[in-house]
């Protein structure tokens, strides 16, 4: 198949718009896959919601990862973070636990320096 070019089931071709020479195979392209860099800054404001719209309200969410976590920028410019994936939320068993502490610490060691 050539770059930038995918091909329909009737045999004719389609451009993607990509006009760079990209992966070859799948596998090619899963290994070129990064995670985007984190930094300290955005790990204060998953802290911060974290703290904020969970724990301080009783909630616990129990799977804190960067995979399940977005940060973006609201109207205003400010950072903000999104918490995905609540199969895991639950009323905290035991609201003097800082579950977000530990959560932050373990995110902590995944920054981009």
């Amino acid at each position: 198949m050539e770059s930038g070019v995918l091909a329909s089931s009737a045999g004719s071709k389609h451009t993607s718009g990509c006009e760079s020479d990209g992966p070859k195979s799948i596998t090619d392209a899963l290994v070129s896959i990064q995670c985007p860099r984190r930094t300290r800054s955005e790990l204060d404001v998953v802290q911060k919601t974290l703290l904020e719209d969970f724990q301080n309200k009783g909630i616990r969410y129990g799977d804190v990862a960067w995979r399940n976590v977005g940060v973006h920028h609201d109207n205003n410019g400010q950072l903000q973070a999104v918490a995905f994936d609540m199969q895991q939320v639950c009323h905290a068993a035991n609201k003097e636990e800082d579950w977000v502490q530990t959560a932050i610490r373990s995110l902590s060691r995944k920054l981009m320096h």
